[in-house]
């Protein structure tokens, strides 16, 4: 045999072994590949399980949703309909309780709760009698105004005196003002306004500073206020509290 069959032989058997071998791994391959195969076709089935599950569970919390809402839900929405229309109709039907008030129905009565009130103030006989007499058909304001005047004066008390006077107070409060009447209404109809004192002696005091209530020459829409201060006595008095007086 001479050398060029030899090598022929050689690369013959060294490709035939390379062959087997890669026969060898061809087939661990293709095991493995089917291994694989197996194992997606596995994971394929359990994920459409879980998919199915998955549904099915879904299906199943609406279903129940539904039925809750049909059972439980839709009753209650029924009957906070049916209350809100009865209560719509009662509404409607049954007037609201009337609230009872403790607001004076007369000028004098206006005078009593302020005398029993304001403690600051000093009402004169004088005052009392023309209250009774006034025809003044607003007697909240004037309870109002008489309180503004308490307050007012509790505090002017408490300040120094040439710190201003109590009228500058009362027009910061919007109250309207008139420090005198007329020389001659005064002559004609004196303001001096009578009252007992504790010892039961009638005096006499003159009271030109006067609020106005109203401007109107209907007795029913205006009244006056005639005043005084009295700082040494911590006192407002109050002379007369009836219709605007003749001038």
């Amino acid at each position: 045999m001479g050398v060029k069959d030899a090598l022929f032989g050689w690369l013959i058997k060294a490709i035939s072994g390379r062959i087997r071998q890669l026969e060898s791994d061809n087939k661990l391959l293709s095991s493995h590949n089917e291994e694989l195969t197996i194992e997606v076709e596995e994971l394929t089935i359990d994920r459409n399980s879980w998919k199915s599950r998955h549904d099915t569970e879904k299906k199943k919390s609406r279903d129940l949703r539904s039925t809750w809402e049909r059972d439980e839900l839709d009753p209650i929405r029924v009957e906070v309909r049916e209350l809100k229309i009865l209560f719509r109709e009662m509404s409607e039907v049954i007037p609201p309780p009337a609230e009872e008030s403790d607001s004076p129905n007369s000028i004098s009565a206006a005078l009593s709760v302020a005398e029993s009130e304001c403690k600051n103030l000093l009402f004169f006989e004088d005052a009392k009698r023309s209250a009774k007499k006034c025809e003044y058909d607003d007697p909240e304001r004037l309870i109002n105004v008489l309180r503004i005047m308490d307050n007012e004066a509790e505090k002017w008390f408490g300040l120094e005196e040439g710190t201003g006077s109590y009228e500058d107070v009362l027009r910061k409060r919007g109250l309207d003002i008139a420090d005198s009447d007329s020389y001659t209404a005064r002559n004609a109809y004196p303001r001096k306004f009578k009252t007992r004192n504790e010892q039961g002696k009638q005096v006499k005091i003159e009271m030109l500073r006067h609020i106005k209530l109203g401007v109107s020459r209907n007795p029913k829409r205006t009244m006056r206020i005639h005043y005084k201060p009295v700082r040494a006595h911590h006192k407002i008095l109050i002379g007369h509290c009836g219709k605007h007086l003749p001038g």
